[in-house]
């Protein structure tokens, strides 16, 4: 009984030396956590000191910090990924982050993309440094970030390169994936009612908007990309993008369209030229979405298919469809 009882309390003495041990390697990690952050903080008041006594602007703060930005964010455009790479890219991260904490950030630095305030002597480059401007305006002021998304995404009111787009798209998607399917639904609803003549906006019917917009889950993606393949005129890597899509979604209601666009692609129809990797992905989008009822379809792709790649393709699937 004593034995049983040293035991007992040999088992409690280690259990509460344990609760102990994990409380205060809690207390050290988190100190250890504020000490970072406190730390952090002290070398960007350093930095920022060093940049301002430097700067050839006057003023202090964002004007030093801007210098900066336009000399380090367009040498991430060439550099190749390597070690110099992800230091370039850690020393531009850490600029955006300064930047965001200014006085007054987000409405100034809005001010300076929009105005194009600082632009450089070659579209891309400038591309590059507005990309950075915007997401610090989104880690300054979220909400204010989002509005700046939409808007550079309509481009409207603004001179917006289509990489400019792609890039507000992309990062709209990440901030509020709601609001960028309802703008990208908008945008791409537009420029498929647009008439073909005319003045126009910046077309958005390219595959990386479709895949940003399928990406946000909105309730009219698939519909919209059935009327995106319907249309003759749109581009076929447009066309093939939606059609991964769809077979993807498991779209149904694509199967008849996507099997006519197989042979449309292979007649040469609209003046377009035949593409076996086109029809292959329309082959693959047919079987994803009907399974076993996309024999009848293969038959005809096997009795008429003379590409080899395809014809390959059609010996793997033998393994899974008879036909």
């Amino acid at each position: 009984m004593s034995h049983s009882r040293s035991l007992a309390v040999v088992w409690i003495a280690n259990l509460a030396a344990l609760g102990a041990a994990g409380y205060f390697g809690y207390r050290l990690a988190a100190e250890h956590r504020a000490m970072q952050v406190e730390l952090r903080a002290l070398r960007q008041a350093v930095d920022l000191y060093r940049f301002e006594r430097t700067s050839r602007f006057e003023g202090l703060g964002m004007n030093a910090l801007l210098e900066q930005l336009t000399y380090w964010a367009p040498k991430l455009q060439t550099a190749t990924r390597d070690a110099g790479f992800f230091e370039v890219e850690k020393k531009v991260e850490n600029l955006v982050e300064m930047l965001s904490l200014q006085a007054d950030a987000a409405a100034r630095l809005e001010a300076i993309l929009v105005d194009k305030t600082i632009a450089a002597d070659d579209p891309a480059t400038d591309d590059e440094i507005r990309k950075w401007l915007l997401q610090a305006v989104y880690k300054a002021n979220p909400a204010r970030g989002v509005a700046l998304y939409a808007r550079v995404l309509r481009s409207h009111d603004l001179d917006a390169s289509h990489r400019l787009r792609v890039i507000a798209a992309n990062g709209l998607l990440l901030a509020d994936k709601k609001q960028a399917g309802e703008v990208l639904h908008e945008l791409l609803t537009r420029d498929l009612t647009a008439p073909a003549s005319g003045k126009r906006s910046p077309s958005h019917l390219h595959p990386r908007f479709i895949e940003d917009f399928a990406a946000t889950g909105h309730e009219g993606v698939a519909k919209l990309l059935q009327r995106i393949i319907q249309r003759p005129e749109v581009e076929p890597f447009t066309v093939q993008t939606c059609v991964v899509l769809l077979g993807k979604m498991k779209c149904v209601d694509a199967a008849r369209r996507i099997q006519e666009l197989y042979r449309e692609n292979k007649s040469g129809a609209f003046g377009r030229v035949p593409n076996p990797g086109f029809r292959r992905r329309v082959v693959d989008a047919v079987v994803e979405i009907l399974g076993p009822g996309s024999a009848e379809f293969l038959r005809e792709v096997d009795r008429t298919e003379s590409d080899v790649g395809l014809r390959k393709r059609l010996d793997d699937l033998r393994k899974e469809i008879r036909f």
